[in-house]
């Protein structure tokens, strides 16, 4: 729309040996990024053996200083393969509490210990700032991680998050995928089954194990994988919550949502007043807060969309296939509930699908305060795939990367 209150603009950032990876852990701590797992290749193929090669698995651990440029790496080739394998993993959820604690959840990826493909079944976790020094010290990464079984936790294409009650997090959406993808074989050589749940998990502050798991199922609203969430903020009662937005794929017409749904402390409601055009496939995502006039803007940064604006009139053109997109989006949340979607600018290339958001600080957790008729900083979209054409899957999916 050309009603937006603001353009976005994107520029080049440079870190020497900045590794290229998506679909893996980036989380933040006290201005030190940290890259767990994820890949390092493009887009995934659709058919034939080896679509999620091993050695396109990252295996290295990275810490990085964004402003001061530098970059610290250890390999988790010496961490007990049980783990090794679960943190070396794609799509996986992860939790960076407030209590300092690093909790990854499920994700896909080979198992040497199972020699096959599997969503691991695991919680690996860690204290966060041991292992920033370790990595930064070249000290021994041994016995900084521990791991807890439960079939529950096989998910990926998930999100997890804090909530607001202390020693609890949500897991929300998502599936679990055994074995070889191939869209040919009409599923023969694999599982799959969505959660289609909320859950909300606890973990004992002493033991640091699983003590209760609740969930809530919507086998229709919930359906969801590969989705953006975002922060959001009520002015109204000033709580904090989240948003899924939209996410693949609709149980019926195997298409994209084009609703939310909202994840409070003590609801969870679904959004079928939204109509969202742009941004149904997880992309890096950034919410930042109108102070004065109490809104919420989310960004969307690329990714893959149902439609794109025609690049003369800006009218939106659907593509059923989900093509790569270029688009920066933004839906904005008034204080009485009601949204509105803009286009708020364009990427240099097709790029965003399963990048990952660093905002800068703010008082707001999270969320960037904006600053009235200024230029200013909201941070830093990292990762990603990037892709040449807007449809390659029928192609060759190689040709990402």
């Amino acid at each position: 729309g050309t009603d937006a209150p603001f353009r976005i603009d994107v520029q080049p950032y440079q870190i020497d040996s900045m590794p290229a990876l998506h679909s893996g852990v980036f989380c933040e701590s006290d201005g030190k990024w940290l890259l767990i797992g994820g890949r390092t290749n493009g887009l995934h193929g659709f058919q034939g053996l080896i679509l999620f090669p091993e050695y396109t698995q990252n295996t290295t651990i990275y810490v990085v200083d964004p402003s001061a440029r530098k970059l610290w790496t250890a390999t988790t080739d010496a961490v007990p393969a049980q783990i090794r394998e679960h943190i070396n993993s794609s799509n996986m959820q992860w939790v960076a509490t407030s209590n300092g604690m690093l909790h990854i959840i499920g994700g896909y990826g080979y198992s040497n210990v199972r020699d096959s493909f599997i969503t691991f079944p695991y919680r690996t976790s860690v204290r966060i700032d041991e292992l920033i020094n370790a990595v930064t010290n070249k000290t021994s990464l041994n016995g900084l991680f521990k791991q807890e079984y439960d079939i529950r936790y096989a998910v990926c294409g998930a999100h997890a998050c804090e909530a607001q009650t202390p020693n609890h997090m949500r897991l929300i959406f998502g599936h679990r995928f055994d074995g070889i993808y191939n869209r040919e074989d009409n599923g023969s050589g694999f599982t799959q089954q969505y959660t289609n749940s909320v859950a909300l998990i606890a973990i004992d502050s002493t033991s640091g194990r699983l003590s209760s798991w609740q969930s809530v199922s919507d086998t229709l609203n919930y359906h969801r994988r590969d989705y953006a969430l975002g922060h959001s903020f009520s002015f109204r009662d000033k709580q904090r919550y989240v948003t899924a937005y939209s996410g693949v794929f609709t149980p019926k017409k195997n298409t994209a949502y084009t609703t939310c749904v909202d994840i409070r402390n003590d609801s969870i409601v679904h959004n079928s007043t939204i109509n969202q055009l742009y941004s149904h496939y997880h992309c890096a995502t950034a919410t930042f807060l109108d102070t004065l006039a109490n809104r919420n803007h989310t960004l969307f940064f690329g990714g893959m969309a149902l439609n794109h604006p025609d690049s003369t009139s800006g009218i939106p053109v659907l593509d059923t296939a989900i093509p790569f997109v270029r688009t920066i989006s933004c839906i904005t949340r008034f204080n009485d509930g009601t949204f509105r979607e803009n286009v708020v600018g364009t990427l240099p290339s097709l790029e965003g699908t399963n990048a990952y958001f660093f905002p800068a600080k703010s008082p707001y957790p999270d969320m960037p305060v904006m600053q009235q008729n200024s230029r200013q900083f909201i941070g830093y979209m990292y990762g990603g795939i990037i892709s040449p054409k807007p449809n390659i899957s029928q192609e060759d999916p190689a040709i990402s990367t």
